[in-house]
């Protein structure tokens, strides 16, 4: 789990208003959800990764479901979940209230919605969801077709949403070989800059990462480290160009 910066005006906004449409946040007010969001922190878990266990102790946090699925299982010997925390559900509030280690684990399910920071007018409604697997290049699901995969996928996704797959207006499969690039020594000195021409082009990209895994949230990170330096240039430039 990764802390942000404080998030601007407009996304406290926006995610103040997809909390309101869930219970209880639908029944505050607006300036009270408001508070809560822009006091949270947000944080992004891959597929199967564990969010919270009974070995982490004591609960200290409350747990928003933003976007995707979370499940629950008392043993790890249960072939299904015992319950599912979906898009607005709240966890784990016992065990908070009682400051107690929660009594199941709980897991990231492999469904991701990409498009939660974006105003929903600019999609015309629609979500565009993101169904993860990692699994090795050589591998029997790797093989399998588009149409199997697509199959597989929407079976899954049923099993969650159950009325999910009759409101998927599009499907695409994108498939990569390799996760994660292998860094050449020295990459440090030869990571490509932020800044290419100084408060007229800026550069916010995967090759600049490093040292970091490639995430979502090591982007974010990217694109946060190169504002302040894309700010101050600009702020910078008629200053310069009055006194040229």
């Amino acid at each position: 789990m990764s802390t942000k910066p404080a998030a601007s005006a407009q996304i406290v906004a926006h995610v103040r208003d997809e909390l309101m449409r869930h219970p209880p946040f639908s029944r505050m007010e607006a300036a009270h959800v408001e508070r809560l969001v822009g006091a949270a922190s947000e944080a992004y878990y891959a597929p199967g990764e564990t969010i919270v266990a009974p070995s982490d102790g004591p609960v200290t946090r409350l747990i928003c479901v933003k976007s995707g699925a979370v499940s629950g299982r008392r043993s790890p010997d249960e072939a299904r979940p015992a319950f599912t925390y979906e898009v607005g559900d709240l966890f784990p509030v016992g065990a908070l209230l009682g400051a107690r280690p929660v009594a199941a684990t709980y897991t990231a399910q492999g469904v991701i919605e990409m498009s939660n920071l974006v105003p929903l007018e600019r999609s015309n409604g629609l979500y565009v969801t993101y169904l993860i697997n990692y699994t090795h290049r050589t591998s029997e699901l790797f093989r399998r077709s588009d149409e199997e995969i697509f199959a597989l996928y929407r079976r899954d996704l049923e099993s969650l949403f159950p009325k999910a797959g009759r409101t998927v207006v599009d499907q695409f499969v994108f498939r990569a070989p390799f996760v994660e690039p292998m860094w050449t020594l020295g990459y440090q000195d030869a990571r490509p800059p932020h800044s290419v021409i100084p408060g007229r082009l800026y550069l916010s990209c995967t090759a600049q990462l490093y040292p970091r895994v490639n995430s979502w949230n090591s982007c974010c990170e990217v694109v946060e480290g190169m504002l302040p330096q894309l700010l101050g240039e600009i702020e910078g430039i008629p200053a310069a160009r009055a006194a040229s």
